[in-house]
């Protein structure tokens, strides 16, 4: 395996860039067929820390990088560059450094093994912050032999915390076989164990710590059961009538082999992903917990991985043992650091199935046993119901303090919410109410004699309205009328012999005495009403609601819950950002009328508390699988 090491050599900057451009460009051979280039190791580790490239040092050389990789002539099948080992650490490089990197991870998803990006500038805040980010993380979708992304010592803060939680929480883990051809490309990797079976598996079965030199982090050397020496790829021309190579004992990995590797492939499948001192806020450690909850152990991650070299990590400061790696981040508060640890632990027990891994939890004593079922059962209800209240109180302040603007996740779910709302929230969904039973007039005793016969209200309003504006004109004509005037005119010499009833007064109308006047409403009630009140059902003039369907079917334009899913969705950008049955969750929340009316009747809580309420239930909180 070819190494170019210059972490100690006098050069930095841009001049350390062309001298590294320098060296990659005699491995590309001056002729076409050259044997001194097709005799060398196509794999390569380039360690370029602490020379202060920055990002023009990083673009003196990275071009010539990627057209090493790509370069295939006749007799370099397999190329004349495979990197397996990347150190950039302590290069002052930024974001936008990330776009070349892409590149190069993309071409090396079979071959790369070790990426070191920490202690850098890597900082996302702008939209085009945010792309950079994004595509840097996406093009680890098909590596399937990374076995360590160091990102510590970048503040990458909230906002590229949340675009590398959703990379990692959308992103596959597990595939069949078939779907590895395209990812493999069909080249065997040779291997070379050194060191006996037996110091092999003694390294698998615990962890070994070593110091550095003075100044350096204490790290830790990674276990596996598979830890040998990785030394070379695909098998050029010396390879052995017994498939190894001559004369070192190694021997090729099949593409039946790599197949297998392949299976478990993108963030999910690196044993060690190590995110300590990132800029961690609150709404960051919401993010970050959403992956501590699906990761798989290192030990679980090496097992689908070839035999290779020990890998040095942080040591973690809590012990812990997963292969997100996130601790010392000092910017954490006390209850988001609290979460993180019992999520972790939590995830550790569902994998491992025992209670011995939950001994460092600070209220439970050392060296109590946790043999009986009962206890432990009773342990993890403790822990669910810590993590119910730290997981309330983290996203409480993450609200009171970003708002809906400090989460993507969050501001995309309330814009779907809305329009989703304003669409989809129809008046014939709402709850029809019956007409009562019994009207109020009869209620409070005020109905006609059984035997009168009501008058349509159009006809009586038709009627007073004609009576009213009669009374006006006579009220207000002139008492002398000229001879011209017609036989209707008011006044006329005809209209008093034709309409006689208009002219005369009205007769007054005897009044009756209060008792009277009680006694004959009180009989008209009682005969018209033989069931007296006091009888009636207490519920009879209560509204009856029509019967209500589970969940609505019909949506409007007669189109589809997942036509109209796809609709809003690609109108508020919520596709990549929000899973489908989040958004689908969102639309029924949205159309549902009994929600509204929930949402009306809270009262007294604060918007950041109303907008937890809002995310709890339909799950928006956080990133789902896609």
């Amino acid at each position: 395996m070819g190494k170019l090491n210059y972490s100690s050599r006098r050069i930095s900057g841009i001049k350390a860039g062309k001298t590294i451009s320098k060296d990659l460009k005699k491995r590309i051979p001056s002729r076409p067929g050259s044997r001194s280039t097709a005799a060398r190791d196509p794999h390569l580790e380039i360690d370029a820390t602490g020379r202060d490239l920055e990002d023009a040092g990083l673009a003196e050389f990275i071009g010539d990088l990627i057209r090493c990789i790509e370069y295939k002539e006749e007799g370099h099948a397999d190329g004349v560059v495979k990197v397996t080992e990347l150190r950039l650490r302590g290069n002052k490089l930024t974001v936008r450094a990330l776009e070349n990197l892409t590149e190069v991870v993309k071409l090396s998803a079979a071959d790369l093994r070790e990426l070191d990006l920490s202690q850098n500038d890597i900082r996302v805040e702008s939209a085009e912050d945010k792309r950079v980010w994004g595509k840097f993380l996406e093009a680890f979708q098909n590596c399937f032999l990374v076995r360590k992304l160091d990102l510590s010592g970048n503040e990458i803060g909230p906002v590229g915390v949340e675009v590398l939680a959703r990379a990692y929480v959308q992103s596959e883990l597990d595939f069949v076989e078939e779907d590895a051809e395209d990812v493999i490309g069909g080249a065997g990797v040779a291997q070379q164990d050194v060191g006996s079976a037996g110091s092999s598996s003694a390294q698998s079965s615990s962890r070994q710590s070593g110091h550095g030199r003075r100044g350096q982090p204490r790290e830790r050397a990674s276990a596996s059961r598979n830890i040998g020496k990785f030394q070379a790829s695909s098998a050029p021309d010396g390879i052995a009538a017994n498939g190894c190579y001559s004369p070192a004992s190694a021997h090729v990995i099949s593409p039946h082999e790599l197949r297998k590797f392949a299976c478990t492939r993108g963030l999910r499948s690196i044993p060690y992903l190590i995110l300590s001192d990132i800029e961690l806020s609150s709404t960051g450690a919401i993010h970050l917990e959403s992956m501590l909850a699906m990761q798989q152990t290192p030990e679980h991650l090496l097992a689908f991985l070839p035999q290779g070299k020990a890998i040095a990590v942080p040591e973690a400061e809590n012990g812990n043992t997963g292969s997100v790696i996130w601790l010392p981040n000092d910017a954490l508060s006390d209850h988001a650091k609290r979460l993180l640890e019992v999520s972790e632990t939590i995830s550790r027990l569902n994998h491992s199935g025992s209670s011995s891994d939950i001994s460092d939890i600070d209220d439970m004593s050392e060296g109590s046993e946790y043999g009986d079922a009962d206890a432990e059962q009773k342990q993890r209800d403790k822990l669910k119901v810590e993590y119910e209240r730290l997981s309330k109180r983290v996203r409480l302040d993450a609200l009171l303090k970003a708002g809906i603007t400090g989460s993507e996740l969050w501001s995309r779910t309330l814009l779907m919410h809305a329009v989703s709302r304003a669409l989809l929230l129809e008046d014939k969904d709402r709850v029809v109410e019956n007409t009562p039973e019994i009207s109020a007039s009869e209620e409070m005793g005020e109905t006609s004699e059984a035997h009168e016969q009501p008058r349509e209200s159009g006809q009586e309003e038709q009627q007073l309205e004609t009576q009213e504006s009669l009374g006006d004109v006579i009220a207000g004509h002139n008492t002398w009328v000229g001879d011209n005037a017609g036989p209707f005119q008011p006044g006329s010499r005809g209209f008093e012999e034709n309409f006689p009833s208009l002219n005369s007064a009205p007769k007054a109308v005897p009044q009756e005495s209060e008792d009277q006047s009680s006694k004959s409403d009180a009989g008209k009630t009682t005969q018209s009403s033989p069931q007296s009140k006091e009888s009636r059902p207490k519920n009879a003039n209560r509204r009856k609601s029509a019967p209500r369907p589970a969940q609505k079917e019909e949506w409007r334009y007669g189109l589809s819950l997942d036509q109209w899913r796809q609709i809003i969705a690609e109108a508020v950008n919520a596709d990549g950002t929000l899973s489908t049955a989040q958004q689908v969750r969102i639309i029924r929340h949205a159309s549902d009328w009994d929600c509204l009316k929930q949402e009306i009747s809270i009262g007294g809580a604060q918007n950041h508390q109303q907008i937890w309420k809002y995310l709890e239930t339909v799950g928006c909180f956080i990133y789902g699988t896609i």
